[in-house]
């Protein structure tokens, strides 16, 4: 079980509460009137896999984060909220690369590219 995982980023600890985050995505899963089945069709996953985060037997990637954020209309901050006690840019050029990816845009592969993104609110548009 994932219920609370040990990270180690930039030499300092971080802990994970899965129990939590899956609280919040069944939250918003049922606030938004869904089933597992309905979910699990929105965001190209299995239901047993929805059940499995819902009660953190299996941590959720960020990729499938983002996914399930974008269903029942909440965020990826809400989700994680309360879970991250390091820098919050942090994650920041993982987040980009899916934004790009997302809408088409070629991956980033150097520096050069990381130095031209400027604009979040443009990416996120």
């Amino acid at each position: 079980m994932y219920s609370a995982d040990k990270y180690i980023f930039g030499g300092s600890q971080m802990e994970i509460n899965h129990k939590i985050i899956g609280q919040r995505i069944r939250d918003a899963r049922i606030k938004k009137g869904l089933s597992h089945a309905a979910l699990a069709e929105k965001i190209d996953r299995s239901v047993p896999f929805i059940s499995h985060i819902e009660t953190a037997l299996t941590p959720p990637g960020l990729e499938t984060l983002i996914r399930i954020a974008n269903v029942p209309e909440t965020t990826v901050n809400t989700l994680l909220s309360g879970n991250q006690i390091n820098d919050p840019l942090e994650y920041h050029y993982e987040l980009v690369k899916i934004i790009y990816k997302s809408k088409g845009i070629k991956a980033i592969n150097s520096e050069a590219d990381d130095a031209e993104i400027t604009d979040e609110a443009t990416l996120l548009a």
